[in-house]
């Protein structure tokens, strides 16, 4: 046996015979685990369940094009997406709690990407 063999196995019966490795080994990562469950719960089991407005008031084939992308995240179901015809109506949603947030495609959105301005 080696000297650090020696030194291990001495360690080890003494924290055996002092029971310091049933703490560490055993009650110890079960109290962490215990408050780790306590503390993040359900944080990662539940579902992210997030709404958002498209207000699309530019409706150009771009803006239609984003907005089926958006209808395309909402089929995956991460978000869901609810259209509205004005600005006005979706800060309504959004201060009734119907959606967390809203995207608003201005008139003229598509001409400006078309034409770099």
């Amino acid at each position: 046996m080696g000297a650090a063999t020696r030194i291990a196995v001495k360690d080890l019966k003494l924290r055996i015979r002092d029971r310091s490795a049933i703490i560490i080994g055993i009650i110890a990562p079960l109290a962490l685990a215990f408050i780790f469950d306590l503390v993040f719960g359900g944080a990662f089991t539940q579902q992210l369940e997030l709404e958002f407005g498209l207000v699309d008031l530019d409706r150009t084939e771009i803006s239609q094009g984003l907005g089926g992308v958006l209808e395309e995240v909402e089929a995956q179901g991460v978000l869901g997406v609810e259209t509205y015809d004005s600005a006005d109506i979706a800060e309504q949603a959004v201060s009734d709690g119907d959606i967390e947030a809203f995207i608003l495609i201005e008139e003229g959105f598509g001409e400006g990407v078309v034409t770099n301005s």
